[in-house]
């Protein structure tokens, strides 16, 4: 039987989160960082660092961070004895108070409906803990096709494109549809 698990990193301890980011790192460059700074994957391939100074700006990022990551959970796939991080989920108010959704999951998981299934138990989660949460907000570049077929299959509706304002100026000039979710 398969279930899932959302530990936050503090849940997970260094060694974890090292093996989990260790383990593609630059599909999780390319996540993190929609694209920029490739050089970084250079960087997580070094275990020392994965498991002091990346993990501990994950559990204390500084003040200027413009990251929370006490947002972001792990996918943590349960089958009998077995436990595997997977993939992320995060859940946070965007710079325009929306109730925004994002996710990765790792290249071997892709294609087995893993993430559609963990999505929903996700979101079963965090009506639970929120009841007045009422609709989620997504974006996606557009270049990301599965990404966009995804949301669609989850009940998400198209709401137009351009250049994402919704997190901050960092994602500059880069296209992103925009979709939301009534709940």
């Amino acid at each position: 039987m398969q279930r899932f698990l959302f530990p936050k990193v503090k849940d997970l301890g260094r060694e974890i989160f090292a093996d989990y980011v260790s383990h593609a790192p630059e599909e999780y460059c390319a996540y993190n960082f929609r694209g920029k700074h490739p050089e970084y994957a250079v960087i997580y391939h070094d275990r020392d660092f994965l498991m002091t100074d990346l993990y501990d700006s994950r559990i204390q990022p500084g003040k200027d961070s413009r990251e929370n990551w006490d947002d972001r959970h792990y996918i943590k796939l349960v089958e009998g004895n077995s436990e595997t991080i997977i993939g992320e989920l995060a859940s946070f108010k965007d710079i325009k108070g929306n109730d925004r959704i994002t996710y990765f999951l790792l290249p071997e998981f892709r294609g087995q409906g893993l993430m559609g299934q963990a999505y929903e138990s996700f979101v079963k989660k965090l009506q639970k803990n929120k009841p007045d949460l009422s609709e989620l907000f997504a974006t996606v570049n557009v270049d990301n096709k599965a990404s966009f077929r995804f949301l669609l299959g989850r009940g998400f509706n198209y709401l137009g494109w351009g250049t994402d304002i919704t997190r901050d100026t960092s994602a500059g000039d880069e296209f992103s549809y925009y979709m939301s979710r009534r709940l």
